[in-house]
């Protein structure tokens, strides 16, 4: 899942509008957050969006990171990036390591990430970044949202 979570990321993020919603299915939002090895989560879509954010420089309190369900997580596009798309296309001539940050995101970089957004999440319940009401999102996530009774 790491391979076309980072297809859709490095061709398709710059049209996503600013105040536009990214949605990551299959994020894995409590694993790989125990130990201190490099992390290997369940889902490399976690990954991928991860390392994405870190080498666009949007792994900051403008693109909090959203719990749908322990599995699914969205954050809002805060601005406009330039997608570094040269990276991308070394990957795709065998050089992977360009898609990665330097120090690779280990375990414990995980649970720092998930206790920080938890942390400003509970901070900023009642401010601009809250879950979009039912009626407007779409109709799967709807259902999901729906079904657990999320708002």
């Amino acid at each position: 899942m790491y391979d076309s979570t980072v297809d859709i990321l490095y061709n398709v993020y710059d049209l996503v509008a600013v105040g536009g919603f990214v949605v990551i299915d299959d994020f894995g939002w409590a694993h790989a957050t125990q130990g201190q090895s490099v992390a290997k989560p369940l889902f490399g879509a976690k990954s991928a969006i991860l390392d994405f954010r870190a080498l666009h420089g949007i792994e900051d309190d403008e693109h909090l990171m959203y719990d749908v369900d322990g599995v699914c997580a969205w954050f809002v596009k805060a601005r406009e990036i330039k997608v570094q798309r040269w990276r991308y296309q070394d990957s795709m001539k065998g050089n992977h390591g360009a898609l990665r940050p330097e120090a690779p995101l280990t375990n414990t970089d995980y649970a720092r990430l998930k206790e920080k957004y938890d942390a400003l999440r509970s901070h900023n319940k009642a401010q601009t970044h809250k879950a979009p009401p039912r009626h407007d999102l779409p109709t799967p996530l709807r259902w999901l949202v729906n079904a657990k009774g999320n708002g």
